[in-house]
Protein backbone atom coordinates (compact mmCIF):
# COMPACT_ATOMS: atom_id res chain seq x y z
CA UNK A 1 0.00 0.00 0.00
CA UNK A 2 1.58 3.27 -1.13
CA UNK A 3 1.34 6.53 0.72
CA UNK A 4 0.22 9.82 -0.71
CA UNK A 5 -0.13 13.30 0.68
CA UNK A 6 -3.72 14.43 1.08
CA UNK A 7 -4.71 17.96 2.01
CA UNK A 8 -8.24 18.18 3.34
CA UNK A 9 -10.08 21.41 4.14
CA UNK A 10 -11.38 20.53 7.63
CA UNK A 11 -10.36 18.53 10.68
CA UNK A 12 -13.61 16.59 10.36
CA UNK A 13 -12.70 15.42 6.87
CA UNK A 14 -9.21 14.48 8.11
CA UNK A 15 -10.78 12.35 10.86
CA UNK A 16 -13.14 10.67 8.38
CA UNK A 17 -10.30 9.91 5.97
CA UNK A 18 -8.11 8.62 8.82
CA UNK A 19 -10.90 6.31 10.03
CA UNK A 20 -11.40 4.90 6.53
CA UNK A 21 -7.63 4.39 6.17
CA UNK A 22 -7.46 2.72 9.63
CA UNK A 23 -10.16 0.22 8.56
CA UNK A 24 -8.45 -0.51 5.23
CA UNK A 25 -4.99 -0.97 6.76
CA UNK A 26 -6.37 -3.04 9.67
CA UNK A 27 -8.19 -5.39 7.32
CA UNK A 28 -5.17 -5.71 5.04
CA UNK A 29 -2.90 -6.54 8.00
CA UNK A 30 -5.38 -9.06 9.40
CA UNK A 31 -5.71 -10.76 6.01
CA UNK A 32 -1.97 -10.92 5.43
CA UNK A 33 -0.58 -11.44 8.96
CA UNK A 34 -3.52 -12.48 11.11
CA UNK A 35 -3.40 -9.37 13.30
CA UNK A 36 -3.19 -5.59 13.23
CA UNK A 37 -0.89 -3.81 15.68
CA UNK A 38 -1.58 -0.10 16.02
CA UNK A 39 0.01 2.59 18.20
CA UNK A 40 -2.45 5.31 19.21
CA UNK A 41 -1.69 8.84 20.33
CA UNK A 42 -3.68 11.64 21.90
CA UNK A 43 -5.11 14.83 20.49
CA UNK A 44 -8.31 16.12 18.95
CA UNK A 45 -7.86 14.54 15.50
CA UNK A 46 -7.22 11.04 16.92
CA UNK A 47 -10.24 11.53 19.21
CA UNK A 48 -12.46 12.37 16.23
CA UNK A 49 -11.07 9.45 14.24
CA UNK A 50 -11.67 7.12 17.20
CA UNK A 51 -15.27 8.29 17.55
CA UNK A 52 -15.86 7.52 13.88
CA UNK A 53 -14.32 4.05 14.26
CA UNK A 54 -16.55 3.40 17.30
CA UNK A 55 -19.70 4.20 15.31
CA UNK A 56 -21.11 2.24 12.41
CA UNK A 57 -19.98 1.27 9.89
CA UNK A 58 -16.43 1.47 11.31
CA UNK A 59 -17.10 -0.59 14.42
CA UNK A 60 -18.31 -3.64 12.51
CA UNK A 61 -15.82 -3.34 9.64
CA UNK A 62 -12.83 -4.42 11.76
CA UNK A 63 -12.26 -7.78 13.45
CA UNK A 64 -11.36 -6.18 16.79
CA UNK A 65 -10.39 -9.56 18.27
CA UNK A 66 -7.33 -9.42 15.98
CA UNK A 67 -6.29 -5.85 16.85
CA UNK A 68 -3.47 -5.16 19.31
CA UNK A 69 -3.47 -1.59 20.65
CA UNK A 70 -0.31 0.14 21.84
CA UNK A 71 0.37 3.80 22.59
CA UNK A 72 2.91 6.05 20.95
CA UNK A 73 2.76 8.48 23.83
CA UNK A 74 1.16 8.99 27.21
CA UNK A 75 1.22 11.64 29.87
CA UNK A 76 2.54 10.90 33.36
CA UNK A 77 -0.94 10.70 34.88
CA UNK A 78 -3.22 7.91 36.10
CA UNK A 79 -5.52 6.34 33.48
CA UNK A 80 -8.63 8.01 34.93
CA UNK A 81 -7.27 11.56 34.56
CA UNK A 82 -8.65 13.81 31.81
CA UNK A 83 -5.13 14.33 30.40
CA UNK A 84 -4.57 10.58 29.86
CA UNK A 85 -4.33 9.55 26.21
CA UNK A 86 -5.40 6.06 27.28
CA UNK A 87 -8.56 7.49 28.85
CA UNK A 88 -9.38 9.41 25.69
CA UNK A 89 -8.94 6.32 23.51
CA UNK A 90 -10.96 4.18 25.91
CA UNK A 91 -13.84 6.65 26.07
CA UNK A 92 -13.86 7.49 22.35
CA UNK A 93 -13.19 4.02 20.93
CA UNK A 94 -12.23 1.06 23.08
CA UNK A 95 -15.36 1.04 25.27
CA UNK A 96 -17.49 0.89 22.10
CA UNK A 97 -15.90 -1.93 20.10
CA UNK A 98 -15.55 -5.64 20.92
CA UNK A 99 -11.79 -5.59 21.52
CA UNK A 100 -10.54 -8.05 24.16
CA UNK A 101 -9.06 -6.32 27.21
CA UNK A 102 -5.91 -8.45 26.76
CA UNK A 103 -5.34 -6.74 23.38
CA UNK A 104 -5.13 -3.25 24.91
CA UNK A 105 -1.60 -2.49 26.15
CA UNK A 106 -1.53 0.85 27.94
CA UNK A 107 1.46 2.75 29.26
CA UNK A 108 1.27 2.98 33.05
CA UNK A 109 1.41 6.77 33.25
CA UNK A 110 0.81 6.70 36.99
CA UNK A 111 4.13 4.92 37.61
CA UNK A 112 7.60 6.46 37.80
CA UNK A 113 8.30 7.62 34.21
CA UNK A 114 11.61 5.75 33.88
CA UNK A 115 10.20 2.53 35.27
CA UNK A 116 7.06 2.88 33.14
CA UNK A 117 9.16 3.38 29.98
CA UNK A 118 11.32 0.34 30.77
CA UNK A 119 8.26 -1.80 31.48
CA UNK A 120 6.49 -0.58 28.35
CA UNK A 121 9.46 -1.48 26.18
CA UNK A 122 8.96 -5.07 27.34
CA UNK A 123 5.23 -4.87 26.56
CA UNK A 124 5.97 -3.61 23.06
CA UNK A 125 8.62 -6.29 22.53
CA UNK A 126 6.12 -8.92 23.64
CA UNK A 127 3.40 -7.73 21.29
CA UNK A 128 5.84 -7.43 18.39
CA UNK A 129 7.57 -10.72 19.30
CA UNK A 130 10.99 -9.03 19.36
CA UNK A 131 12.49 -10.06 22.71
CA UNK A 132 15.90 -8.46 22.06
CA UNK A 133 17.68 -6.34 19.52
CA UNK A 134 16.21 -4.11 16.85
CA UNK A 135 12.67 -4.66 15.54
CA UNK A 136 12.18 -7.39 12.98
CA UNK A 137 11.77 -6.27 9.38
CA UNK A 138 8.72 -7.16 7.27
CA UNK A 139 10.53 -10.17 5.77
CA UNK A 140 10.89 -11.74 9.24
CA UNK A 141 7.15 -11.70 9.94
Amino acid sequence: MGFELQVLPTASLVAEAAARRFVAIANDAIRSRGEFVVALSGGSTPRSMSARLAAEPGASNVDWSRVQVLWGDERCVPPDQAASNYRMAREALLDHVPIPAANVHRIRGEDDPGAAATAYEQVIRGVLRTPTGPPRGPSAA
